[in-house]
C-alpha cells in the first residue's frame, strides 16, 4: 500500500489520513498507466478518478468517487457492492464478469468489450448505457435508463425490435427531415455497416422507448417531430414488432 501513498507525493498530490483508516484527496486523480495494483480502503476522492491501463484487478471496499471512475483497461472482474460514484463509470476492455445486484448510478456505465453476460435485474443508469461487444443477450424487465442506450442488435434476443437502414438512401429525402444522424456527431456507426444505422424500439423505464440515431425517447414524440416517411414507418414497424412480443410474453 506504501506505493500508492509514495505515488501521491511524488506527484505532489495533497491527501488526508484520518486515524480511522480513511483516504480523502480533494482534487481528481489521475493515475493512468501507473503500476498501481492495489488501492486503500476507505478512499475517497473529491473528483474524478482516472486508473486506465493500471494493473489493478479488484477495488477497494467503502470507495467514493464524486466524479467520474475511469478504470477500462485494467484487470478488474467485479465491483464492490458498497462503490459508490457520483459521475461515469467507465469499464471498457476489462474482464468485468458481473455487476452488484440491483446496481444504481445516476451518470453514464460504459461495460464495452467486458466479459459481462448478464445485467442486474433492477439496473438502474440515469445516463448512456453502452453494452456493446459483450455477451449480453436478455434486456432486464425491471429496469431504468435515462439513454441513450448502445449495443449489437443481433446479440439481443428479448424485449427489442430492430431494423437496419441505409443512411444514403435516407439522405435521399432530404425536405422537412430532422437530421438524427449527424455524420460527424457523437453516435458511432454499426459494427462493420459504415453507412448504415440500427433503429430499434426496447422495453425500459416500464415503457417502449425508440433508438434512432442521436434520438433516444418516446416514440410519440419521434414520429410527431420527424417528416421523413420512411424512417417514421420503420420506427412504427419496430414498435409494433415489440409490442407484438412483449403480448407474447
Amino acid at each position: 500500500m506504501s506505493n500508492f501513498f509514495e505515488l501521491l507525493m511524488a506527484k505532489n498530490i495533497g491527501f488526508t489520513r484520518t486515524a480511522g483508516g480513511l483516504t480523502l484527496i480533494s482534487e481528481d486523480l489521475d493515475l493512468r498507466g501507473c503500476a498501481i495494483e492495489c488501492l486503500p480502503n476507505f478512499l475517497i476522492v473529491v473528483g474524478s478518478l482516472i486508473l486506465n491501463q493500471c494493473p489493478l484487478a479488484r477495488l477497494p471496499n467503502d470507495m467514493m468517487i464524486y466524479h467520474n471512475l475511469d478504470i477500462k483497461n485494467t484487470l478488474i472482474k467485479t465491483l464492490p457492492s458498497n462503490l459508490k460514484v457520483g459521475g461515469a463509470l467507465l469499464m471498457e476492455n476489462t474482464p468485468l464478469e458481473s455487476l452488484p445486484e440491483a446496481f444504481y448510478t445516476e451518470s453514464t456505465l460504459d461495460l464495452e468489450n467486458t466479459a459481462l453476460s448478464v445485467l442486474p435485474e433492477n439496473l438502474h443508469v440515469g445516463g448512456y448505457l453502452n453494452i456493446r461487444n459483450t455477451s449480453i443477450r436478455e434486456l432486464p424487465k425491471n429496469w431504468y435508463l435515462g439513454g441513450p442506450l448502445l449495443l449489437d442488435v443481433e446479440n439481443i434476443r428479448s424485449s427489442l425490435a430492430w431494423r437496419r437502414v441505409n443512411l444514403d438512401e435516407l439522405y435521399k429525402e432530404k425536405n422537412n427531415f430532422i437530421d438524427f444522424f449527424e455524420r460527424c456527431g457523437s453516435v458511432k456507426p454499426t459494427k462493420n455497416h459504415q453507412d448504415s444505422h440500427d433503429i430499434f424500439a426496447v422495453w425500459v423505464s416500464g415503457q417502449i422507448q425508440v433508438s434512432v440515431g442521436h434520438f433516444f425517447g418516446c416514440p410519440q414524440w419521434f414520429v410527431r417531430h420527424c417528416y421523413h416517411k420512411k424512417l417514421n414507418r420503420l420506427v412504427s414497424e419496430c414498435v409494433q414488432e415489440l409490442k407484438n412480443k412483449l403480448t407474447a410474453d
